[in-house]
């Protein structure tokens, strides 16, 4: 009796020690695989093999330049760090990222974010400059320029405006309807001119968008489309699917990066006939109030 005892005391002892040793083998959790438990890599490694024969076996290896993982992770792959340097984003890096830590942007000076956070901000605008009313509060990179109010000289500019081109315009409605008068004597056109263009409001609205530069705004058309819309674009294009997954693979995770990078590569691929093209296939996708948007965007930036 008291043999068995010690046996069975010896056995608790063992065990207890044992679970001592496997928790401390894998310091940063561990997770299954083919039947057995394996440790995760740490924060800013990724993984290289799995374990064979005890949990610790396993290969990682650290995360490369420009790539991080922030948790422990049985991951073959590190995220890419976000990048604070498209054009006209106006942005710049707050804090740089690590293996074990992804970048963080700000707006630069003189500009700020219509986010509620900065910190998720991914495009920032000008601050609003005051004139000689002052200024009341200063812009930072969560608020806008707030000015004074206006004194009551300088609320009286319009009226003194007005005044001004009231007679200008009356001089013009007068020039226009004796143009209108001479161009009907002579036939309803200037001699030697050429004849009206015909065609409708639509085709000459897209005739007017042909030769736009969509380049300049990318950071407000990433905006507008999406993902969702921007690859169904490129599809309907004839790009290569293995560009459009190279965008996705590049970016997991982050729907606006992967956007922004097919965008421009949509955009090389269009050259000059890009505008058109992509208020066109909007159309055909039904996408309405994107191509106005797109629209309204293109009037209001030149």
């Amino acid at each position: 009796m008291y043999l068995s005892g010690f046996v069975l005391c010896c056995l608790l002892t063992a065990s207890s020690s044992l679970a001592s040793v496997d928790g401390q083998e894998c310091s940063d959790g561990s997770y299954e695989i083919d039947g057995k438990t394996c440790c995760h890599c740490a924060a800013g490694q990724r993984l290289i093999s799995h374990c064979t024969k005890t949990p610790t076996d396993g290969k990682c290896e650290f995360c490369p330049r420009g790539q991080f993982n922030p948790h422990p992770n049985n991951d073959p792959n590190c995220r890419r760090c976000t990048s604070c340097s498209h054009d006209n984003d106006n942005l710049e890096v707050d804090i740089s990222c690590t293996i074990a830590r992804d970048a963080t942007c700000r707006c630069k000076q003189g500009y700020f974010c219509r986010t509620q956070k900065e910190e998720t901000c991914s495009l920032c605008h000008p601050c609003t400059e005051c004139g000689s009313e002052g200024i009341k509060h200063q812009c930072s990179g969560s608020n806008n320029t707030v000015c004074n109010d206006k004194t009551e000289v300088e609320s009286n500019t319009p009226v003194v405006i007005v005044a001004v081109l009231v007679p200008l315009l009356s001089v013009a409605v007068a020039v226009a309807v004796g143009i209108w008068f001479w161009m009907r004597r002579q036939g309803g056109r200037v001699p030697g001119s050429p004849k009206s263009q015909s065609g409708s409001p639509h085709e000459m609205e897209m005739q007017l968008m042909r030769d736009k530069d969509l380049r300049k705004y990318i950071p407000d058309l990433v905006e507008v489309l999406g993902w969702t819309d921007m690859k169904e674009i490129a599809i309907r294009s004839g790009l290569p699917q293995s560009s459009i997954d190279f965008c996705f693979d590049n970016h997991k995770g982050n729907g606006r990066e992967q956007t922004h990078e097919l965008l421009q590569e949509w955009l090389e691929n269009m050259g000059r006939s890009a505008s058109q093209k992509l208020i066109q296939t909007l159309e055909k996708m039904n996408k309405k109030a994107k191509v106005q948007k797109i629209k309204e965007l293109l009037s209001s930036l030149d």
